[in-house]
């Protein structure tokens, strides 16, 4: 069903994706060339790719054996077109495996966004002492902690313009059910997003979880090579508890190592998140892995986009006629950031497009939306 609506494209002019592919792709580039992490051969090539990125082609990038079963549709597709013709978010999944292979992350694994990841923990250092203070003075209830954890998917650091205002408006609210959902499961499967700030507050809310018993398990899903400049990797993790011991917080950060090492936080990673396919593609091992749980939480935009295909579907749809791949519940935990939203009100999005025009892409708009 999902295959009836049209794909978001690149080249739509005036779009968020074209603002992407003019504006932002450019800046993600010189932030890289300006970390200075590289080679100045490796600076060369990435500089010609900022230059060649109207015009660039697409060629079949040097993958492991071991995922380029999923890339076989993407090249089937699109080799030999440009960047610029391909669907929005296949465009963005190229290129930042482009980035990669410049780079030469499979040997060297060192993440081209590392410079960018730790000045946002240094910029954040106050928050996170404060929001840390109200965990060990035990001042969070549940419903804090998963709005904490909202609030942190405005921390995407891809973005050329971070919204200036602290405030969210919800426009779906199903925090109910999902407070239900948490107190009856017993093990939870998190889809994480950014680094940094939100990983901190997805970390926040499995301890309160684990600590006050309320799941024996959560299962943390990270990317396996870095995307979007600040998806999470378990690498990431560990810088965070890092910083917030050398912040002041020893305890916080060793009973995380702790809920690790015992197995009430499980760290997974595969390729597939890295992968140009949408959820309903899901690798058999993968969504058994996923569905052995009770509950899965979607954190962020990305996410959300796969879930539909990143396709042009009227804001009005209901998600759940479109996801009925889905075999466990789901919740997503999104900033808006992109120009795809179900399950409005058509009062709502006439409400919306009088009053910001700009509401599917300027951060101030967040769901806590049940997708089934």
């Amino acid at each position: 069903m999902i295959e009836k609506y049209p794909k978001i494209l690149l080249n739509k002019p005036n779009s968020f994706a074209q603002f992407t592919f003019t504006k932002r792709f450019p800046k993600v580039l010189n932030d890289v060339i300006a970390s200075n992490l590289f080679s100045n051969e490796v600076m060369m090539q990435l500089k010609k790719l900022n230059q060649d990125l109207s015009t660039l082609s697409i060629t079949r990038l040097k993958h492991p054996s071991q995922e380029t079963y999923l890339w076989n549709e993407f090249y089937n597709l699109y080799l030999n077109n440009t960047l610029s013709e391909l669907p929005f978010f296949e465009a963005e999944v190229y290129f930042y495996a482009l980035i990669n292979q410049l780079v030469n992350y499979e040997e060297f694994k060192q993440d081209p966004f590392a410079q960018v990841k730790r000045n946002e923990l240094t910029n954040h250092r106050d928050y996170f002492k404060h929001i840390l203070e109200q965990v060990a003075q035990h001042k969070l209830n549940l419903e804090n902690v998963i709005f904490l954890s909202l609030s942190g998917n405005k921390a995407d650091l891809s973005q050329l313009y971070q919204s200036k205002n602290n405030k969210l408006t919800l426009l779906i609210n199903h925090i109910k059910p999902l407070t239900q959902q948490l107190k009856k499961c017993n093990s939870m499967s998190v889809i994480l997003d950014n680094a940094g700030t939100e990983l901190f507050t997805d970390l926040i809310f499995a301890h309160f979880l684990i600590e006050n018993s309320l799941m024996d398990q959560v299962h943390l899903h990270f990317k396996l090579k870095p995307i979007f400049v600040s998806d999470a990797l378990v690498s990431d993790l560990y810088s965070l508890l890092d910083f917030i011991e050398q912040i002041g917080d020893q305890k916080f950060s060793l009973s995380i190592k702790n809920f690790i090492g015992n197995g009430k936080i499980v760290l997974h990673e595969h390729i597939f998140w890295n992968a140009p396919l949408p959820y309903h593609q899901f690798p058999v091992e993968l969504a058994g892995q996923i569905n052995k749980q009770e509950l899965l939480i979607s954190k962020g935009d990305a996410n959300y986009r796969r879930f539909f295909g990143d396709r042009k579907i009227p804001s009005h749809i209901t998600p759940n006629v479109l996801v009925d791949y889905l075999d466990i519940n789901t919740f997503a935990l999104r900033t808006l950031k992109s120009e795809i939203q179900l399950g409005l009100t058509t009062e709502q999005l006439m409400n919306l497009r009088q009053s910001d025009p700009e509401w599917m892409v300027n951060g101030n708009y967040a769901v806590i939306q049940s997708l089934n």
